[in-house]
């Protein structure tokens, strides 16, 4: 230490805050400098507000299991309690005090777990408050927690988590949706044609299985798609939910029919002598997923397996006579499990005179006509294009194109929706089956 500071008879004190040596030989304080400290903290001293700062009491939050929004008719227990954060300067706490605004019911509001209830019809900011003893066993309050609670007027909205894609006739289903907290009860709507409608089914918000309704189609149910809703009700002050929907399919009677393969080869209820028309089972509900196995046909007396890799199909030869009535009936398991019989096919062979059909049909080829005049024309929001193969370009009265198309290559060519074209003239142009090209002008009117 010689050479900095001068030693006098009983020494310097050089332990303090004087900057004379390393910070872990610094462990005294000077009298000079417990006085400046006192200054520092007392009254009107800079450092005085540090005394009262919130900073030196012991703090916590509140635990909660409750969501940051609830709705109307919501009355749960949250489970609300004291979650400790630091100790501070003191020892343990004396008392909690607990409370809730917009007249949530508080039990027990000094205990550690108090119970918190919603009154159904508000939100609230439920706050904490504490006393605790310092160091110097004075007693203090704690910092104040708070835990905010929004609100919602109208209950949620269920959400469907049981029910069938597809019904069968005469089979009944369960639709669950899942439960909604503080709800009083669930409302049904019920499609027509089944059975219960309109029933009300009540769960209060203790319970834990989903809410659920068993419906039943009514006897000659039409097949189609059905919607079932359900809304939440919330009991006494608080409007229904929104309604949920869930779709499903149901099948009524035969979900099969017979067509003719070629809709041209049969003309009211003739078809002609001697003539291998085709037939098939087509769904009667297109937009249902519709499925047939183990396919027969019977015709008259006698039975017959389906063509071969298309077993919903029918090649069938007609008697060579004429005004000979027969009746064709096709039998299948459909993806109801049931056995069904189709619709019948009732037909009768033209008289041997007859060379066509009322419709143009050939009976000595066998085939409609090839023609490859487009008709109706004039035509209003349809036209066909009979006897086209591959690509069809039609051009308005100025020579631009209006639209470009790919016909099959078939008879019966293809179908050109014109609902959209101004009226007037247009020019069709392509090639025929043969290859030659083809122009035709097409009138639109409507």
């Amino acid at each position: 230490m010689c050479g900095f500071i001068s030693n006098g008879p009983n020494g310097d004190m050089f332990m303090n805050y004087m900057d004379y040596v390393d910070d872990r030989v610094k462990i005294m304080f000077s009298a000079g400098q417990a006085l400046r400290m006192q200054a520092n903290f007392g009254p009107g001293g800079a450092r005085e507000s540090l005394k009262s700062s919130l900073g030196l009491r012991p703090t916590f939050s509140i635990s909660s299991t409750a969501p940051s929004v609830i709705a109307c008719g919501d009355r749960t227990d949250y489970k609300f309690k004291v979650n400790p954060v630091s100790v501070g300067c003191g020892g343990g706490s004396l008392q909690y005090e607990w409370a809730a605004t917009n007249g949530w019911t508080v039990t027990y509001p000094n205990q550690f777990y108090p119970q918190i209830i919603p009154n159904g019809t508000s939100g609230s900011t439920v706050t904490l408050t504490g006393t605790y003893i310092n160091n110097q066993g004075v007693v203090l309050p704690m910092n104040t927690a708070s835990f905010t609670v929004g609100y919602l007027a109208v209950p949620p909205t269920p959400v469907f988590i049981g029910g069938p894609a597809m019904l069968c006739s005469g089979q009944s289903a369960t639709f669950s949706v899942t439960p909604v907290t503080g709800a009083s009860g669930y409302r049904w709507t019920v499609p027509a044609a089944f059975t219960p409608a309109g029933q009300v089914i009540t769960n209060g918000q203790t319970t834990t299985a989903a809410p659920s309704l068993t419906i039943t189609p009514d006897a000659g149910l039409a097949g189609g798609t059905y919607s079932i809703g359900c809304q939440t009700l919330a009991g006494s002050g608080c409007p229904p939910s929104a309604v949920a929907y869930s779709s499903f399919d149901a099948k009524g009677g035969p979900q099969f029919m017979i067509v003719d393969v070629d809709p041209n080869q049969r003309f009211g209820s003739l078809v002609c002598q001697q003539n291998r028309i085709k037939l098939k089972l087509v769904p009667v509900y297109p937009g249902i997923n519709a499925t047939a196995t183990g396919v027969t046909w019977t015709i008259g007396n006698w039975n017959s397996s389906s063509d071969a890799g298309t077993p919903l199909q029918l090649t069938y030869p007609t008697v060579p006579a004429g005004g000979v009535s027969f009746t064709m009936t096709a039998r299948y398991t459909d993806n109801c499990g049931n056995r069904v019989s189709a619709i019948d096919y009732t037909a009768v062979t033209a008289a041997s005179n007859i060379t066509s059909l009322g419709n143009g049909y050939s009976c000595a080829t066998n085939r409609y006509p090839r023609s490859s005049v487009p008709y109706p024309n004039p035509a209003t929001v349809t036209l066909q294009l009979p006897g086209y193969r591959g690509q069809v370009v039609v051009y308005n009265q100025q020579g631009k194109p209006v639209q470009t198309l790919l016909a099959p290559g078939t008879d019966y060519g293809i179908a050109v929706d014109t609902s959209t074209w101004p009226e007037g003239l247009y020019v069709v142009t392509g090639r025929s089956l043969a290859g030659e090209f083809l122009r035709h002008n097409v009138q639109i009117q409507r």
